[in-house]
C-alpha cells in the first residue's frame, strides 16, 4: 500500500511540475483567444465583396468543376492577380458546409489558429516563455486583430508566413545550414498567393545574400529553389499564356503610372503609414510617435539581450522588414492602406512583447505596477471596443434574403453583392 500511495504521489508531483505557472497562462490564453474569435461567428463575421469572391470561386471548383489559374485581383481594377492557391484551400470548407457563407467566418478563425501557433512557437524559439506569452496575450486580446480577423481574405495568412520567412532566414544566417532555404523559399513562394506586397520578401532576401553560407551546398540549393520558386506561378504563367499576356500587361501598366522613384520628402511624408501597425495594435491611432519611438528601443533592448544568440543579424533582419516596404513604397503614387504592412506584424509584436518582459524583469515594484496598470487599462480598452462593435454581418444578409424570398422577390446575380450569392445557394438547396 506504502509503494502504491507513493507511486501515486509521484505521478501528481510530476503532472504537478509540467503543469507550471506559464502553461496555465497559456491554457487560459488560449481559451480566451477561442472565446473572442468565435463569439457570435455570424454577426461578427463581414461577407462584402472579397469574402462573396472567394465564396463564389469555391462554388465553381465545387459545382461547375472550373479550376482557377489566379487567384483575387491584387488591387482593385488593375487586372492581374495574385496566385490561386488560396482559393483551394477554402474549398473544403465551402465543401464541408454545403457553400453556406458560415464557411467564410470558419475559415478566417482557422486562420487565426494557425497564426497564435505560428506566432508562438517562433517566439518561443526565438526569445523566452515570458515573451511570447506576451506575444499571442496581444494577439489575443487587441481589438485591431479581432475586427481583422472578422474578414476571411488571404491578407490573413500574411502574419504567420511573415514570421515564418523571418524565422527561417534568421537561422539561415544565424547558424548557417542550407536546411533552412528550402522551407524559406516555399513560404516566399506561397506569399504570392496572398497579397501583392509579397514582392517584398524577395527583396529582404536579395539583401541578405551577402550573409547566406558560402559553400557549394549553398549554390545548389538556390539554382534547384528557383526551380521551386517559380513552379509556385505555374498556373499563372499557364493564365497568361491562355490570355495573350493581359494580366501582365495590366501590371507593367499599373506600374508605369504609379512608380515615381524615390524621393526624401515623400519617404518622410509617408513615416507614419511605414511605422501604422504599432498604432493599431496598440488602439492610439492618432499618436504617431509611438512607432517612432519603440522601433529604436526594440533595437537597444536587443543590442544588450543576451538572450537572441546573433543579434547583429536578427537586428539587421528586423530593419529589413521595416526598412523595405518603407522605402518601396516612397516610390508610389497610389494609396497606401494599412493592410500593405500586414508584413511587419509579427515584428511589432515581438518588439512590444520584448519590451514587456524586459520591463517585468525589474525589480522595482513602482515600475511593475506602473506597467501592469498601462496594460490592465489597455485589455479593458480592447475589449469593451469588441464588445460594443456592431456590424452587419452573415446573419443580416441571411435574414434580409429570407425575407426577399418569402415576399416572393428574385435577387439578381451582382458582382460582390452577398445577398446575390446567399440567394443563389438558398435556390441550389431547393432545387435539390
Amino acid at each position: 500500500m506504502k509503494n502504491k500511495q507513493k507511486n501515486k504521489n509521484i505521478i501528481i508531483s510530476g503532472l504537478l511540475s509540467r503543469c507550471n505557472l506559464s502553461n496555465i497562462i497559456l491554457f487560459l490564453i488560449f481559451l480566451a483567444f477561442l472565446f473572442l474569435r468565435f463569439y457570435q461567428l455570424e454577426s461578427r463575421s463581414e461577407f462584402r465583396w472579397d469574402q462573396v469572391d472567394n465564396a463564389w470561386a469555391a462554388k465553381d471548383i465545387l459545382i461547375d468543376g472550373r479550376l482557377p489559374l489566379v487567384g483575387m485581383v491584387a488591387k482593385q481594377n488593375t487586372g492581374f492577380f495574385i496566385g490561386p492557391l488560396y482559393y483551394y484551400f477554402i474549398t473544403p470548407f465551402y465543401w464541408f458546409f454545403n457553400l453556406d457563407p458560415i464557411a467564410s467566418a470558419v475559415i478566417s478563425r482557422i486562420t487565426s489558429i494557425i497564426t497564435f501557433i505560428v506566432l508562438y512557437l517562433i517566439a518561443l524559439k526565438i526569445f523566452s516563455k515570458n515573451t511570447a506569452l506576451w506575444v499571442i496575450g496581444l494577439y489575443t486580446f487587441s481589438y485591431y486583430f479581432l475586427y481583422e480577423e472578422g474578414k476571411q481574405w488571404p491578407i490573413n495568412f500574411i502574419a504567420p508566413v511573415s514570421a515564418l520567412i523571418f524565422y527561417f532566414l534568421y537561422n539561415l544566417l544565424s547558424e548557417k545550414k542550407e536546411k533552412y532555404f528550402f522551407p524559406l523559399v516555399i513560404f516566399t513562394g506561397i506569399s504570392f498567393h496572398l497579397n501583392f506586397t509579397a514582392i517584398f520578401f524577395p527583396l529582404i532576401i536579395f539583401f541578405c545574400l551577402p550573409f547566406f553560407p558560402r559553400t557549394k551546398k549553398m549554390l545548389l540549393y538556390i539554382l534547384l529553389s528557383l526551380l521551386l520558386f517559380v513552379a509556385f506561378f505555374i498556373p499563372n504563367i499557364i493564365f497568361e499564356i491562355q490570355n495573350k499576356a493581359t494580366s501582365s500587361s495590366h501590371m507593367f501598366s499599373y506600374l508605369g503610372s504609379y512608380y515615381h522613384g524615390f524621393h526624401l520628402r515623400r519617404f518622410i511624408q509617408i513615416t507614419p503609414l511605414s511605422l501604422i501597425q504599432y498604432k493599431l495594435i496598440l488602439s492610439v491611432t492618432k499618436v504617431d510617435w509611438i512607432g517612432y519611438s519603440i522601433l529604436p528601443i526594440f533595437v537597444l533592448v536587443l543590442w544588450f539581450s543576451k538572450t537572441i544568440k546573433e543579434k547583429n543579424i536578427f537586428i539587421y533582419l528586423v530593419l529589413l522588414w521595416t526598412l523595405i516596404p518603407w522605402i518601396s513604397f516612397s516610390a508610389y503614387m497610389g494609396e497606401i492602406t494599412d493592410y500593405y504592412l500586414a508584413l511587419s506584424v509579427p515584428i511589432v509584436l515581438f518588439s512590444l512583447s520584448v519590451i514587456i518582459s524586459r520591463l517585468f524583469e525589474y525589480k522595482n515594484l513602482i515600475l511593475k505596477s506602473g506597467v501592469f496598470l498601462i496594460l490592465f487599462i489597455y485589455f479593458i480598452i480592447n475589449l469593451s471596443s469588441f464588445f460594443a462593435f456592431r456590424l452587419q454581418g452573415i446573419d443580416y444578409h441571411k435574414q434580409q434574403v429570407k425575407k426577399a424570398i418569402e415576399e416572393g422577390k428574385k435577387i439578381d446575380y451582382t458582382i460582390g453583392d452577398p445577398q446575390s450569392y446567399i440567394y443563389y445557394i438558398y435556390n441550389q438547396r431547393q432545387s435539390k
